[in-house]
């Protein structure tokens, strides 16, 4: 019988910068841009062969993926584009997601499929984590419009795809 894989910590910088693009859905290309940019940054700094190489955790895997699909689907900054500006409408919702404690509670309970409601309200971004049927509309106002991410599927899929690169791969190692 095959045993559950092991759960990794979502802050762990475990990842390389083209494992992040490939987890992220990102063209590589574009993922080194972003990083130039500031846009993404590494979770850690390592010394790898007398080189610097950027690591990436999964919760940081997890911003870029969101920056993305918001960029794509939601066109909060062109996600294909190379001039995304580091403080766009996508990268400030990504950190705000990012930078909350719901991502233990995915890793903990998958199955619950909450998503997330964001809207814009007096030039401050606002979230709300949501079960299926609730009444978001009540939490912004009635005549705020929202958008709706499925924030646990994301998680999931990235956190599925960071735990399958780790478990293939040897332990990177550092040297400082």
């Amino acid at each position: 019988m095959k045993q559950a894989p092991a759960p990794i910590d979502i802050d762990a910088a475990l990842f390389t910068l083209g494992e992040l693009a490939e987890v992220a859905g990102i063209k590589r290309g574009l993922v080194d841009v972003w990083s130039h940019r500031g846009v993404i940054a590494p979770t850690r700094v390592a010394r790898v062969s007398g080189r610097r190489r950027g690591l990436f955790s999964v919760r940081a895997i997890v911003r870029a993926r969101l920056v993305r699909v918001l960029g794509e689907h939601v066109a909060m900054g062109p996600a294909e584009s190379a001039g995304l500006a580091k403080d766009s409408g996508s990268v400030e919702v990504a950190d705000m997601m990012a930078g909350e404690d719901w991502m233990f509670a995915a890793r903990r309970n998958p199955h619950l499929g909450y998503s997330v409601a964001v809207a814009r309200i007096e030039n401050c971004w606002r979230w709300k984590l949501i079960t299926k049927g609730e009444d978001t509309a009540s939490y912004f106002g009635p005549a705020v419009p929202f958008i709706v991410l499925p924030i646990w599927h994301i998680f999931n899929e990235v956190y599925r795809a960071c735990i399958a690169l780790h478990e293939n791969e040897p332990e990177k190692s550092s040297d400082g």
